[in-house]
């Protein structure tokens, strides 16, 4: 800012001191902004907005903080949701958290403002400029990002990933209709809505803006991987235009018929299977920047899956799609190629 000199009316033959030095700026002082030097990278921001932060900021919490915590479980119903959050993300991905990693929980736009969890490796915290890649991935039934199903033995398979070479963060973005327990059996079982999964990369990025991280793009590869429903993700994505990755790994999530089958004249509610919509983005602009997918099949043959890709299946982007073969369903479940 500009500073504005008043103008002063003084006396006769009578001169006015100088104006006092202005004190020097310290860290501590330093206004927020993009060039603000931050004490940590990885610290908290209030979900309820610090005095100073833009109007609906997006929240900046890391999970192991007690003391956010506890304000969000006296806080609103808004807040008291991100809590239950947190506490199952606590548990899902304590052996993650004894390691040094760390997980932060932010929204974005890209997401359509629901949660995403960042799982930042202790390798990147102790090197932060070094090249990482990113895994945004969209979860299937019975579990959500933050009470995964255990049979994907989710905090497993990313140990096995984070710290690379090179190191891997994960994005792990909520569905539409996520909540704090997440049936895992039966007709009432959970089954994730994947409407809100509109950008992934623009996920990443905000994602990765909270955990004080550099973007996707130059170095920073982003892989966009789902499982089994999460197709549903893939789809959508595909659908509004913005799917947009380096690497796309296709998890046992290619079932469903490839024709709607709602009544004439009325859509599929399931929406488009996501191996119609892939084969269709494979030859546009986004999609033919995407020169690796990858389709992890199982034998367990559970989905009766009508879209399969063989291996070596020319897309029309110039991709040939790479077949894997896991024996069940959730072995594929987190498996990300090289």
């Amino acid at each position: 800012m500009v500073d504005v000199k008043r103008k002063h009316h003084h006396a006769p033959k009578v001169t006015a001191p100088p104006p006092p030095p202005p004190p020097a700026t310290t860290d501590a002082a330093r206004p927020a902004g993009d060039n603000a030097k931050p004490a940590d990278v990885f610290a908290t921001a209030s979900v309820n907005n610090a005095p100073g932060a833009a109007p609906n900021a997006p929240p900046k919490i890391d999970i192991s903080d007690d003391a956010k915590l506890k304000e969000l479980q006296n806080g609103s119903p808004d807040d008291k949701k991100l809590a239950s959050e947190i506490v199952n993300a606590r548990k899902s991905y304590k052996p993650l958290l004894d390691a040094g990693a760390k997980i932060t929980l932010t929204t974005s736009k890209g997401n359509g403002d629901k949660p995403v969890f960042t799982v930042v490796p202790k390798a990147l915290q102790d090197n932060p400029h070094q090249q990482f890649n990113v895994d945004v991935h969209y979860s299937g039934k019975f579990g959500t990002a933050a009470s995964p199903d255990p049979n994907a033995h989710a905090a497993e398979k990313m140990a096995t990933q984070l710290n690379g070479p090179p190191p891997t963060v994960f994005v792990l973005p909520e569905p539409q209709n996520y909540n704090a327990n997440p049936v895992r059996s039966g007709d009432g079982a959970f089954s994730p809505v994947w409407d809100n999964a509109m950008n992934p990369r623009v996920t990443a990025d905000d994602a990765l803006k909270a955990a004080g991280l550099d973007s996707t793009g130059g170095a920073n590869k982003l892989t966009v991987s789902a499982h089994s429903a999460g197709g549903r993700a893939v789809a959508n994505a595909i659908n509004a235009g913005t799917l947009d990755c380096d690497r796309l790994e296709l998890q046992d999530c290619l079932y469903g018929d490839k024709a709607p089958k709602g009544a004439p004249g009325k859509p599929d509610p399931r929406g488009t299977s996501c191996a119609t919509a892939v084969e269709k983005w494979a030859g546009s602009q986004d999609g033919a920047k995407c020169q690796q997918i990858d389709y992890i099949h199982t034998k367990q043959g559970v989905n009766g899956e009508a879209g399969e890709f063989p291996d070596g299946k020319h897309l029309k982007g110039g991709q040939t799609v790479h077949r894997y073969e896991k024996p069940l369903h959730y072995d594929a479940a987190f498996f990300v190629t090289k």
